[in-house]
């Protein structure tokens, strides 16, 4: 058969259809290509040849081998020329049809093998099992055909300079990038709702009986990551750590003392057997050798014991307000200052290994591995028998999210799914390289055959992140301190409770007294303020007062003191949680007050005007037409902010109380708000221009001289208020106070200088309005009388 033929009949069989619709091409295929290509393209087919009948052949018997062989043997030349021709026909028609060669691929010839990238840390590469899991994989892979092959990048202190907390910055770097540059990460346990945001949802893509396999309570703790609106899973446990405690059996035997099975218990034998040994000047006895290390190991042993605390087995981690917590870290000090001490309690790994082999504490905590047989290993326990707490500290596996390409993401999923699998879980199990998070495993009888069932069973873990899983790392860290200064320190319990309670709580004004009264009485304040400058109106109505509120129709002196007590009340929103809503709603009703106390000044200066202009007989003329367009810029102000100007800012206040404040957007806000500032200021000055201009006028006279009080003193409170929003206040109340001050400060200011003067006036000259007022009209009428005549 000559190589034309050859190369038809491949065509053909391959993409008949195709040679078909194309009738321009049906000619010989006579296309000349450079050395370099027919190298390249034969050194390609010969790799991926050999590897697809490499990965064929292992899945067969001897047999069928064999036979195989003989087949090849009767078709050897026709098999080579075919293979051979291959690729280069595949370039070919690229060329000429500018097609992507991918598309003519046929499974049975040529398969695309997928590449993962995953990555994971370790400061024991003799002893992890990050690479013996993905070496499995790879097996696995390649016995099943799935052509998918995982890279492992294993950081260790003996191929990189990061620790564990480099290990993690670096994660949540390489998490939000796009595309990623791995697909598949071991992370800390600890971390999943700091990389939830960026891993996937796997709920939507593993069925939903191999999430269920895994202990439901460890998994919400551990793995899932919840969202303002959304709760996911993002990762499943590959292994967990956990503590024991070792009991020294050749002193409990010499005194006849059985393994603890409560903590007083364990304090008790502990105290006894160390007075005991006294006697026979035994002096360097410790009596219980805790993992109050400082770092996670002694956050996780704080956890563990506080849990062991809880009121049953199936019991929530108990509340930090609460008497079980209260009871676990007294009984925690009372431990570690009678029968241990803080040296002992922080020491290192490495001394607490030693003393494993010296044999010179009588209990210790420690995670469970095979050391001196003279220690007998117990589940850790709790303040009743059958309580216990075990905290697990470990890895998940995590999918990055934003795997672009469909092939690759339905490859990492199928990976995921083999190396969280209870078959790969049993392996491992059994090897005695991990403990499982799958329950059912520790029923099945080979298993339990080669591991001790019974004692995993017992184990109660719990997950560090029942404390706080939001801005981990820097709550662990103070916790740790909080708690360390109590047991090691003379702090008392109620103020090592409430700094812990404030590392997280959010304080808040509100009428509820437990934190701070502030909030009833400026409630009450301004409550009593504004029924005031409402019981006021009805001077309006008596007719020997019309004299002094001559300035303004009555329909708008009720608009100004409606705007002075809007901006009274400004500081209300601050009450209870702060939102982006409230923030916008804030400054929305700063500029309606503004609005509804000073534009209808600004409409009394434009109609009175001292010369005659169309402006100020439409202005007279349409008086609700003049207010609304300034509402309508206000309302117009409003769907701007709205529009993402401001966000909620936490406060963090080391050893203080955190609070929320609003902060602009840098650059969509500063925009708004400049234009409303402006729009304001416009305003005011507009104001100042006509009061001068008007100055004189006898009509008028008195009103301007108290209206520029209220413009000069309600500019400077606007920039004290600004000023006081930059400025850096680190205490809730003051913050709050402060602000409020300012706005009340504002609100009185407009109605004392516009209303309130006027009111007191009238009460002062109160047997004379009635003559002055008819003295005013007759003069008014006099005045234009003559000039009409």
């Amino acid at each position: 058969m000559n190589k034309d033929n050859e190369e038809s009949l491949f065509i053909k069989n391959v993409n008949k259809n195709f040679i078909e619709n194309n009738t321009v091409y049906k000619t010989d295929f006579n296309i000349k290509i450079n050395n370099d290509d027919e190298q390249e393209s034969s050194k390609i087919s010969e790799n991926e040849m050999n590897d697809t009948d490499s990965k064929k052949s292992k899945g067969k018997s001897k047999d069928e081998t064999n036979e195989d062989k003989n087949d090849s043997n009767n078709s050897s030349i026709k098999s080579k020329k075919i293979n051979s021709h291959i690729p280069q026909l595949f370039i070919n028609i690229y060329k000429y049809h500018n097609i992507k060669t991918t598309d003519l691929l046929s499974s049975d010839n040529i398969t695309k093998s997928i590449t993962l990238n995953s990555i994971a840390f370790t400061y024991y590469e003799q002893s992890q099992i990050f690479t013996p899991i993905i070496n499995d994989f790879n097996r696995y892979s390649s016995e099943n055909h799935l052509n998918i092959t995982i890279n492992l990048n294993l950081f260790t202190p003996a191929n990189s300079t990061i620790d564990i907390n480099d290990y993690g910055t670096m994660i949540d770097t390489l998490l939000k990038k796009r595309p990623p540059k791995y697909d598949l990460y071991f992370y800390d346990n600890a971390y999943s709702q700091k990389y939830g945001l960026y891993l996937l949802n796997l709920e939507k893509k593993l069925p939903e009986e191999h999430i269920k396999m895994y202990n439901a309570s460890y998994v919400n703790q551990t793995c899932s990551y919840i969202g303002e609106n959304e709760y996911k899973i993002v990762g499943l446990p590959i292994y967990a750590d956990y503590t024991i405690l070792y009991s020294n059996m050749v002193l409990l035997n010499k005194y006849k003392k059985r393994i603890p099975k409560t903590w007083e218990e364990l304090y008790n034998t502990a105290k006894y057997i160390i007075e005991k040994e006294k006697e026979l000047n035994n002096t360097d006895l410790i009596g219980y050798n805790g993992l109050l290390i400082d770092s996670e190991l002694g956050t996780s042993s704080i956890i563990e014991f506080i849990y062991s605390y809880r009121d049953s087995v199936d019991s929530q981690y108990p509340d930090l307000i609460s008497n079980n917590t209260i009871n676990a870290l007294e009984m925690l000090k009372k431990i570690s200052s009678e029968i241990s001490s803080e040296t002992i309690m922080k020491s290192n790994i490495l001394y607490r290994t030693e003393s494993l082999n010296n044999e010179n504490s009588i209990f210790i905590t420690f995670y469970n591995s095979n050391f001196n047989s003279n220690y007998k290993k117990a589940i850790n326990l709790g303040h009743k028998e059958g309580i216990s707490g075990s905290t697990g500290v470990g890895y998940n596996l995590g999918i990055s999210k934003y795997i672009d390409k469909e092939n690759i993401r339905k490859a990492a999923i199928e990976a995921f799914k083999y190396i969280t699998s209870k078959e790969v879980q049993r392996k491992l199990v059994m090897k005695g390289y991990i403990f499982s998070i799958i329950n059912s495993l520790y029923e099945e009888e080979d298993l339990c055959k080669k591991v001790d069932c019974e004692f995993f069973r017992r184990i109660q873990l719990v997950g560090r992140t029942v404390i706080n899983r939001y801005n981990y790392d820097y709550y662990t860290t103070n916790y740790r301190k909080y708690v360390y200064d109590f047991v090691f320190g003379n702090n008392s319990i109620s103020d090592t409770l409430k700094k812990i309670e404030n590392l997280t709580k959010i304080y808040s004004i509100s009428i509820d007294t437990k934190d701070s009264a502030i909030g009833l009485i400026y409630l009450c304040f301004v409550s009593t303020l504004s029924f005031l400058m409402c019981i006021s109106l009805i001077f309006l109505f008596k007719k020997n007062y019309n004299s002094y509120f001559s300035f303004l129709p009555n329909d708008f002196w009720i608009l100004s003191i409606i705007g002075s007590i809007i901006i009274l009340y400004i500081e209300l929103l601050d009450f209870n949680q702060i939102t982006i809503e409230k923030c916008c709603m804030k400054i929305t009703l700063l500029s309606l007050g503004f609005t509804f106390s000073l534009v209808p000044v600004l409409y009394k200066l434009i109609i009175n005007f001292p010369i005659e202009n169309k402006i100020s007989d439409w202005t007279e003329n349409h008086k609700y037409i003049f207010l609304f367009i300034f509402l309508t810029l206000d309302l117009s102000t409003l769907l701007l902010h709205f529009m993402s100007s401001y966000i909620v800012y936490e406060k963090k206040i080391d050893e203080g109380k955190n609070f929320k404040i609003c902060q602009i957007n840098k650059d969509v806000g500063y925009v708004i708000l400049n234009f409303s500032m402006v729009s304001k200021m416009v305003i005011l000055i507009t104001i100042l221009v006509l009061i001068y201009i008007e100055w004189n006028m006898e009509e008028t006279y008195y009103d301007l001289r108290f209206l520029i009080i209220s413009i000069y003193s309600s500019f400077l409170t606007i920039i004290l208020i600004i000023i006081v929003s930059n400025v850096i206040i680190e205490n809730y109340v003051a913050f709050f106070s402060i602000s409020a001050l300012l706005y009340i400060l504002l609100s009185v200011i407009n109605y004392s200088c516009l209303y309130g003067i006027r009111v007191i006036w009238g009460l002062l000259k109160k047997d004379n309005n009635e003559t002055l007022f008819i003295k005013n009209v007759n003069k008014n009428f006099l005045e234009k009388y003559i000039i009409y005549i």
